[in-house]
């Protein structure tokens, strides 16, 4: 990784099937190895701050930035993935892909320090009803920062920004459907039957 002979930092990484790994790194791209060779397969370049966070789903890569933007890929083709869409989670906008001056104005924005796609069946309970309420103890490892999960019917985001924000962002739409001010900056998300769980850099779990 990096090509100015400095080695940028690792912030996270995930399976993207087979043997290939995506690793999200603090130049802003996700740096594709394959683990049988332990050689690099391609760079994902867009993110112009660095990748939080990042997950797959059905040949799918989504990536959270410093720079405001959650991006997803295509990666059904090892070597050569695209980037499908460039969302301001904050804002509610669905950027062009080619339209860098647009993109820079969310490094402006509030940076995504989490995300977790929902299953679609969830969707019209949670755009409707979404409230966060309830605090409860949890233990340090409740509380792992930069993580998100894709399900495998995934239809909605719920993305956590660093002004101490909820978004809810739907996949088949391309729309903002409901935000939610949280006490915390939410570091971890994560989902139960009928409930949204959210941790921070507190010794409580938000429901």
């Amino acid at each position: 990784m990096g090509g100015t002979g400095v080695a940028p930092g690792v912030v996270c990484m995930s399976s993207l099937g087979g043997s290939a790994l995506g690793v999200g790194a603090t130049d802003g791209g996700v740096h594709v190895f394959d683990l049988g060779t332990t050689g690099p397969l391609c760079n994902l370049s867009g993110h112009c701050a660095g990748v939080l966070c990042m997950d797959t789903a059905d040949g799918s890569l989504a990536s959270g930035s410093e720079d405001g933007t959650v991006r997803l890929w295509d990666c059904r083709s090892a070597g050569r993935a695209a980037c499908t869409s460039v969302i301001n989670p904050w804002d509610g906008l669905l950027l062009p892909l080619n339209a860098p001056v647009q993109q820079l104005h969310s490094i402006r924005g509030p940076y995504v320090s989490a995300l977790k796609c929902v299953v679609a069946a969830w969707g019209g309970g949670l755009a409707s009803s979404m409230c966060l309420s309830r605090f409860l103890d949890a233990t340090a490892h409740r509380c792992a920062c930069r993580r998100f999960r894709f399900t495998a019917d995934g239809g909605w985001l719920l993305v956590g920004t660093g002004n101490s924000a909820l978004t809810l962002w739907s996949l088949t739409l391309g729309a903002l459907a409901k935000q939610q001010a949280t006490p915390l900056v939410p570091q971890a998300i994560d989902t139960v039957p009928g409930e949204i769980l959210v941790a921070g850099a507190a010794s409580s779990l938000l429901r």
